[in-house]
């Protein structure tokens, strides 16, 4: 048995080989999952931000004295 050339090792079947054909479909492929993944992360943080802006204002209009006048849970038992 005969050890196989260092060109043998090299060689790329055809069905293997890329074409211009293959090379645009995975690069169309590529810009259409990262536009998704990039729609996806701004969507979500629209959202984030949509649902976190009107609770906002409930923190701000409260008073820390409302909150500190009240008996603490133990003092009640």
């Amino acid at each position: 048995m005969s050890s196989p050339n260092a060109s043998d090792l090299h060689q790329v079947s055809d069905r293997l080989a890329k074409n211009a054909m293959r090379h645009f479909s995975e690069r169309l492929i590529e810009m259409v999952l990262f536009a998704a993944a990039t729609d996806l992360s701004v969507l979500t943080t629209v959202g984030i931000v949509y649902v976190l802006v009107p609770s906002r204002s409930i923190f701000s209009t409260a008073s820390a004295c409302r909150f500190s006048d009240r008996q603490p849970m133990d003092a009640a038992i």
